[in-house]
C-alpha cells in the first residue's frame, strides 16, 4: 500500500491480530521532487507498506513520526489496485490510524 507523506520522518506500524498489538513493519518511503513551470521545485513523499490480505480482509495501518527518516529509497514495491485505504482517525499524539481492505 501507498501513503502520501509531508516529509520522510515517519514510520509504519500494523495491526497484528495474533500480538494483539501494533507492530513495527518494514517499509520504504519515495522522495519525488517536483519543478513547476514558475521553476518552482517542489518535494513530495510516499511511504510504501508492503501488507498481505485476503480477499475481503481488513487491517490497520498507524504511521507515526520520527525524529530520525530512515534511509530513502529510490523504489517501493508494486502495489494492487484491488486494495482501498482510507484515514480512520488521528491521535492526540498526531499519530495517523490508516484501514486498508482487500476488495478483490
Amino acid at each position: 500500500m501507498r501513503v502520501r507523506l509531508p516529509t520522510a520522518k515517519f514510520r509504519a506500524q500494523l495491526w497484528s491480530r495474533k500480538e494483539g498489538k501494533f507492530v513495527d513493519v518494514d517499509s520504504d518511503i519515495l522522495e519525488q521532487k517536483q519543478l513547476s513551470n514558475l521553476r518552482v521545485e517542489s518535494t513530495d513523499y510516499e511511504m510504501f507498506v508492503p501488507c498481505d490480505l485476503q480477499p475481503n480482509e481488513v487491517g490497520y495501518l498507524k504511521v507515526l513520526r520520527i525524529e530520525k527518516p530512515k534511509d530513502k529509497q529510490e523504489f517501493g514495491p508494486k502495489l494492487d489496485s484491488t486494495n482501498s485505504l482510507s484515514v480512520e482517525g488521528i491521535s492526540p499524539e498526531s499519530e495517523v490510524l490508516f484501514m486498508y481492505k482487500n476488495t478483490a
